[in-house]
């Protein structure tokens, strides 16, 4: 998708702000257009309804996440370039996924980010020598540590450095992933 047009910007800035004030099935595209200072027929130009704007903005998102980890798999086992590429895309992004993931968000969203996680993780470790139920353990506890501690500092990002996070990550995924898969059942 290409450059936001300005009245879409106000659309979804409008969204972001009233979706961090109440809950989605409590807006109302009027109200939105009101805040906005557009017509209702304006919005509806852009949009099909607010759920198109959710998706919209969802979808930027992991595809700009999506688009950092192709760029270098070596993501979950170092702090490399790619991974700062990825944090900093998120901090750029902290407002929305503080909405998206937040008590009024798309509760959808989470789960389509796994699965986006789930397979960057698969490619990134395609190579174990282990079977597909004790890797699928593994890839699952690695995907929800990660999701956990994204989320924590997502929501606290404030109290700890992008870089530094970057090497939390780095050093538990590490250690973690030496330890288990060197300890198979």
């Amino acid at each position: 998708m290409g450059r936001l047009s300005l009245t879409e910007e106000k659309i979804r800035n409008t969204f972001i702000e009233m979706l961090g004030e109440m809950p989605m099935n409590a807006i109302r595209v009027t109200a939105l257009a009101n805040r906005a200072h557009i017509d209702r027929t304006t919005f509806y130009i852009y949009y099909d309804s607010l759920y198109d704007v959710l998706q919209q903005m969802e979808d930027n998102y992991l595809d700009g996440l999506v688009a950092g980890m192709q760029q270098d798999e070596r993501y979950l086992h170092e702090p490399s370039p790619g991974m700062l590429k990825n944090l900093n895309y998120a901090k750029q992004n902290l407002d929305i996924l503080r909405l998206l993931l937040g008590p009024h968000g798309d509760s959808t969203f989470h789960s389509r980010m796994m699965r986006v996680l789930r397979q960057s993780y698969r490619a990134a470790t395609k190579r174990t020598p282990h079977s597909d139920t004790y890797y699928r353990m593994i890839e699952e506890f690695f995907i929800a540590g990660e999701q956990g501690l994204f989320r924590y500092w997502v929501s606290h990002s404030t109290d700890i450095r992008m870089e530094e996070f970057a090497i939390l990550l780095y050093r538990f995924f590490d250690k973690l992933q030496k330890c288990l898969l060197d300890s198979r059942p």
